[in-house]
């Protein structure tokens, strides 16, 4: 009876072990997913990078969506993807420093109408929002933002959470840049 008494409670310690491991794996993880400022590209490295971004996984991503992809000449680390689709094509670049992302930047031209179409938009701001895709808040205020300074038609330079944002809408009609990266230390 005793050692009937003693199994049983060593498989509730093991079990109560194993469930205390399981829930400080998951607020661990999910403490993890929260952050949304910029980390260290790699360790002993002043370069940021973008936490929830993983320069292959995005890669791949573009390219099953129709994006042509090709390392820039000369530059190990950056590569520029291109999308044309009627007459509006996509320029985007990524800056991939040591497997992450520190750097994106998409410019856009809309057909000869000249406005940028909502599909466009979207694009420029799916991308615009890709650091706080875990923080519906920030996804919220960003794309408002974007699109104020893309309805306004402005340049402007605006840091947002640990990212410094450019936006290029002043030119030619139907013609839209941004770029942001993470804030080097």
């Amino acid at each position: 009876m005793a050692a009937r008494t003693w199994l049983i409670a060593s498989a509730a310690g093991l079990i109560a072990l194993a469930g205390a491991g399981a829930a400080g794996y998951t607020v661990t993880a999910r403490a993890q997913a929260a952050v949304t400022g910029p980390v260290p590209c790699a360790p002993d490295t002043y370069k940021r990078c973008i936490p929830s971004l993983k320069f292959d996984q995005v890669l791949d991503a573009l390219k099953a969506q129709g994006h042509q992809c090709g390392m820039r000449s000369g530059y190990a680390e950056s590569w520029k993807c291109e999308l044309y689709v009627g007459n509006a094509g996509f320029e985007m670049g990524l800056e991939a420093p040591a497997g992450g992302i520190s750097e994106v930047s998409v410019e856009v031209r809309c057909g000869t109408d000249g406005e940028i179409t909502r599909g466009a938009r979207s694009y420029i701001s799916w991308l615009a929002t890709l650091p706080f895709a875990d923080d519906p808040q920030t996804v919220a205020y960003v794309g408002k933002w974007l699109t104020r300074q893309i309805d306004g038609r402005k340049d402007v330079r605006s840091e947002i959470a640990g990212y410094k944002y450019e936006v290029y809408a002043s030119g030619g009609k139907g013609q839209v840049s941004v770029r942001f990266r993470a804030v080097e230390t």
